[in-house]
């Protein structure tokens, strides 16, 4: 009988182990994409590259979060689709669910898959200034340097934090 529960133990024991190493979720290194979706359309030219939405310091869609960092949606066929988040107060993002139009949501296509967003909140901040239409060579390069290849805009109707909208004007980023 000892040994019948001296071998019950060292399985149960083998079993908590296993199941522990099994049940490691570190692989995807704290990186949360749940959100609210945005699905982006018009962007045919831009296959393969990374998009990041954002309105202000108070909205943001990408492919997942983690902190500051925000990993860009790609894009295929023409279209990506963005999981969506509202900021609150101390910078922490929450399930964007809202019914409402957000205007002039800012668009970033990308040439890189992950930014902090609040160093390229400042550094965008420097460089679009006014009219993005009428930026400066200079303004571009700016850009550039920090990964932003194209620039668009658009108009969303979120309804329980789904929403749908072509990007329009879309803003070449030339050197």
């Amino acid at each position: 009988m000892k040994k019948m529960l001296k071998i019950v133990g060292i399985v149960a024991v083998a079993a908590i182990c296993f199941s522990m190493i099994a049940c490691d979720d570190s692989g995807d290194d704290g990186w949360i994409s749940e959100g609210g979706t945005l699905t982006l359309t018009g962007l045919a030219n831009y296959n393969e590259k990374f998009i990041i939405a954002r309105k202000g310091s108070t909205f943001y869609a990408g492919d997942s979060y983690k902190g500051s960092l925000v990993r860009g949606s790609a894009i295929s066929g023409g279209i990506s689709v963005l999981n969506a988040w509202e900021v609150i107060e101390r910078g922490q993002f929450i399930t964007y669910s809202n019914t409402e139009v957000i205007s002039n949501i800012e668009i970033l296509i990308m040439a890189h898959h992950e930014y902090d967003m609040a160093t390229l909140g400042q550094q965008l901040a420097q460089y679009i200034t006014g009219n993005p239409a009428m930026m400066t060579q200079e303004q571009k390069d700016g850009l550039k340097a920090i990964g932003v290849e194209a620039l668009g805009y658009a108009t969303v109707q979120f309804t329980n934090g789904t929403g749908e909208a072509p990007v329009t004007p879309i803003i070449q980023i030339d050197n």
